[in-house]
């Protein structure tokens, strides 16, 4: 079945428990000041994880997020739900609480880039973009980064109709234009129909946002060969199809960017094993994006990938999970949906228009 809807959120339809570890000493006279500009209302149960934070502050509702595990592969690296309607407090800023170490008091700081982000700079404002698969995870953090940016927005999603209607209001509400077409990105005949129906909502195309691909975790001597083609298909040879399907759009706007998802382990597997179907369909985009950049650069369309390392690590305790991520990272932490939008967004935006055919890492220090 196929069809088009007006309305909000992503691919794969779950969602995983998510927080990021900071010690005492993060708590200084900066994140007080974080919290006063915020005005975060925050409650969390040791045992569930469920925090509450402002959902309509106008109304003085609020919506209470329990964390999910996920079960599902499809699109995109990590599901997380966030809650919008927090211009002020969780606007600008990765809609993560960071929480003390299990052993003390759960002390929860918002997360450092609220203050420093502040209001939009509209630098998107008029542009037209589609994010595939952005109904959930990187993709609906990226949807409603653009829109917060000014851009108006159109996803695909698969199977999770009731998370894209929600992305869709929620770009809505930042004041821009949004659809939702169900759509599978493996096939040409869905590619056109998507391309065209978002142009069409838009009124027009220009930036793209490859964003689908499966993921497995299987050595290559159990790997099948349908599930092989399975995690081509659904990463180089998605953003093939989508790209060259939009270039006309991108070409007529006179101005284009095309932003593909890779993944950093896909040129150096760092202490990974049975990834290489993952990471050849990973490495498969790097290619496609390095000489698709030299193709259209002279159009006025830059080409490039955002490469994230660590998202989040949901099946960790909170001590598991300090001893296990903080030595990986040079920034001590794992990365979030938000800073892979925000690096998303930067090359979208004119201020990258001197970037192409590039690899930009999201990985805090993770291959150094």
């Amino acid at each position: 079945m196929s069809g088009t809807m007006n309305t909000s959120i992503g691919d794969p339809a779950v969602t995983r428990r998510s927080y990021a570890i900071v010690s005492p000493a993060f708590m200084s006279r900066r994140y007080a000041v974080q919290l006063s500009i915020c005005r975060m209302t925050v409650s969390v149960t040791a045992v569930s994880m469920r925090w509450t934070v402002p959902w309509n502050p106008a109304a003085g509702t609020a919506r209470a997020v329990t964390a999910r595990r996920v079960t599902a592969t499809r699109t995109d690296h990590e599901l997380v739900e966030r809650p919008r309607g927090m211009e002020t407090s969780l606007q600008c800023g990765r809609a993560f609480l960071n929480v003390h170490r299990a052993a003390g008091p759960r002390t929860l700081i918002p997360s450092r880039d609220i203050a420093r982000r502040g209001a939009m700079s509209g630098r998107l404002s008029g542009h037209r973009a589609l994010v595939t698969g952005g109904a959930g995870g990187i993709g609906r953090a990226i949807a409603r980064t653009l829109a917060s940016e000014g851009a108006h927005i159109g996803i695909s999603y698969l199977t999770s109709a009731g998370p894209a209607r929600t992305v869709v209001a929620e770009v809505r509400a930042a004041g821009v234009r949004g659809s939702a077409i169900r759509a599978d990105v493996t096939r040409e005949a869905d590619v056109k129909r998507l391309v065209a129906g978002t142009a069409k909502a838009l009124g027009g195309l220009d930036i793209l946002v490859n964003n689908v691909g499966n993921f497995l975790v299987k050595d290559v001597e159990h790997l099948t060969l349908a599930e092989w083609r399975d995690l081509l298909d659904s990463n180089v040879t998605a953003a093939f199809l989508c790209s060259k399907h939009a270039l006309p759009h991108l070409r007529r706007a006179g101005w284009g960017r095309i932003v593909s998802l890779g993944a950093a382990g896909a040129y150096r597997a760092h202490g990974s094993k049975g990834m290489a179907g993952f990471y050849a369909g990973k490495a498969g985009i790097v290619a496609l994006s390095k000489a698709l950049a030299r193709e259209v650069g002279r159009a006025g369309i830059t080409v490039n990938v955002v490469s994230p390392g660590i998202v989040k690590d949901y099946d960790l305790t909170i001590p598991q999970a300090r001893r296990r991520r903080d030595p990986e990272t040079a920034i001590g932490r794992p990365g979030t949906t938000q800073d892979v939008a925000n690096a998303v967004a930067f090359l979208c935006s004119d201020d990258a228009e001197f970037v192409t055919g590039d690899v930009l890492n999201v990985t805090g220090g993770w291959l150094l």
